[in-house]
């Protein structure tokens, strides 16, 4: 929301705002959410120019990068195929309940409880997959993490451990 100048307006602001808590700011046509990124830490790349790798270093750190993407595409391909015959099976079941209402088998009534039983068993194992996943993806990046720390001198690894226990870049912004 803008006021006439142009600024941004916070939601809680007199003047306006919308639904929630977020703040829009103009962007290509659309209003994109501004996020608060003071609580959160930095992501692990903000620390790199801190760490002041050599080439060596860096060569290194470019093949743990690409094994870590890998392992994260293998995690969510495995998601997508576990989903797979759970979305055809529950597509057939669908399809079976249209067709015994359809033919008045069933009440309405009682395909909406079979339509509820089935979204539910739905929801469960999609949430189990989607916890394996994070697992997964979780276990590529400890390694990933692992394997930066063991390419790292100690002075390099004493400001990694800063930034992963801060959350913060040890180093200014503009070295």
């Amino acid at each position: 929301v803008f006021s006439g100048n142009g600024d941004v307006i916070a939601q809680d602001d007199p003047r306006g705002g919308g639904p929630g808590k977020r703040d829009t700011v103009r962007g290509g046509g659309r209003d994109t959410v501004k996020r608060d990124t003071t609580s959160r830490p930095m992501p692990w790349q903000s620390v790199l120019p801190c760490l002041k790798l050599t080439p060596e270093q860096n060569a290194k750190l470019r093949e743990f990068m690409m094994a870590q993407r890998d392992c994260e595409k293998a995690a969510r391909d495995q998601f997508r195929t576990a989903l797979e015959p759970l979305r055809r099976a529950q597509k057939a079941a669908m399809d079976a309940i249209r067709a015994d209402l359809k033919a008045g088998t069933i009440t309405r009534e009682e395909a909406n409880a079979k339509v509820k039983a089935l979204n539910e068993r739905m929801k469960n194992a999609t949430q189990e997959a989607e916890a394996q996943v994070r697992a997964a993806v979780k276990a590529c990046m400890d390694t990933f993490f692992t394997n930066l720390e063991s390419i790292l001198s100690p002075e390099q690894l004493a400001l990694w451990n800063e930034w992963k226990r801060t959350g913060k870049t040890p180093c200014p912004r503009n070295p």
